[in-house]
């Protein structure tokens, strides 16, 4: 194991950091229904990280590659397969719960490994 994996679980143990279920097929084939991703729970995010956002105008959370953000903070969110911007706009940086870091069911890093410090 990578020592940024370890440093994920060890994280994630000590409560900073969050695990989330992933549902639906809309991050296929890197993210599945039922996969279990950890969560760092922090709004800084960059273009290409996944996120898990809370969606604009629903009551529900969305797992999402972030394509873009603009110079007003707006979060241009992007999937393979599903809805993401093109359908319901932009949301703020403020929607962002956090960044995905570690795929717990696929034993997979998703993010650099410098950028996985907290």
């Amino acid at each position: 194991m990578t020592a940024t994996v370890l440093k994920e679980l060890l994280a994630l143990a000590v409560g900073k950091r969050k695990k989330y279920r992933v549902q639906g097929e809309s991050m296929l084939p890197i993210l599945e229904p039922g996969d279990v991703v950890i969560i760092r729970k922090d709004k800084h995010c960059e273009a290409g990280d996944i996120v898990v956002a809370r969606h604009p105008y629903k009551n529900t959370t969305l797992i999402k590659y972030v394509a873009y953000i603009d110079e007003n903070k707006l979060v241009e969110l992007s999937s393979p397969h599903g809805t993401d911007s093109r359908q319901f706009g932009k949301p703020p940086m403020s929607n962002i719960i956090g960044v995905a870091t570690y795929n717990l069911t696929q034993r997979a890093l998703l993010v650099k490994e410098a950028t996985s410090t907290n």
